[in-house]
């Protein structure tokens, strides 16, 4: 049988709800899962005018930061570990004065991985502490350079807060990836929607179906 001319109001109405329930479906399996980002300090403005940096505030890339400064490293000079340690110009964020520095989030994240580097100090031994909600999860020790960044691979997972410890020398971080972990009542919702949009969605009937009759 061949269509000719407009469907009749019934049957579009009945593709427009397919359709619909086929983006239903889409959109809750896209909102259930987690949500990537590269963090570079890039979209930041250093305003200082003594190469220390400016404080990065808090709600920076969905984050609160403790004790960072994003630093201009092309308004500085070399050689140094800040102007050889960056990886996507003219960025990076550091600890200041060497003291202890950390990222947090309420929403749990994964921090899969960054560069690092060292600025003063060769073969600095740093370590990164990640907790959930105060508890300690899982440790990682780096040795950063102060020629050059280090691919540093975390996999840290659903945690909600991240320690820097270099033993009071100063390191930096650039290209950090991050990804944010939707709590359990979202994904919950998200497989309601999911399966709700798949059950109309298997429901209603095709084109084809709509031919036959």
């Amino acid at each position: 049988m061949t269509f000719v001319g407009v469907l009749p109001t019934n049957t579009r109405v009945t593709m427009n709800l397919r359709t619909f329930s086929l983006y239903l479906f889409l959109f809750a399996a896209i909102g259930g899962s987690v949500q990537a980002r590269l963090i570079t300090f890039d979209d930041l403005t250093d305003t200082s005018l003594n190469g220390e940096g400016t404080p990065i505030k808090n709600g920076y890339a969905g984050l609160d930061w403790d004790n960072f400064n994003v630093l201009n490293t092309q308004s500085i000079s070399p050689p140094n570990g800040f102007v050889n340690g960056t990886v996507s110009v003219p960025n990076v964020a550091y600890n200041v004065g060497g003291l202890e520095a950390s990222i947090s989030s309420l929403t749990p994240i994964d921090l899969d991985k960054l560069q690092m580097a060292a600025n003063n100090y060769q073969n600095l031994v740093a370590i990164i502490s990640a907790y959930y909600q105060g508890t300690l999860e899982t440790q990682r020790q780096v040795t950063l350079s102060t020629t050059g960044a280090t691919f540093v691979e975390l996999n840290f997972h659903n945690v909600t807060s991240v320690v820097f410890d270099a033993g009071g020398r100063e390191m930096l971080l650039d290209d950090v990836s991050i990804s944010f972990v939707p709590e359990p009542s979202h994904y919950g919702f998200a497989v309601f929607l999911a399966l709700a949009g798949l059950v109309v969605w298997r429901r209603l009937p095709t084109l084809s179906d709509v031919a036959r009759q």
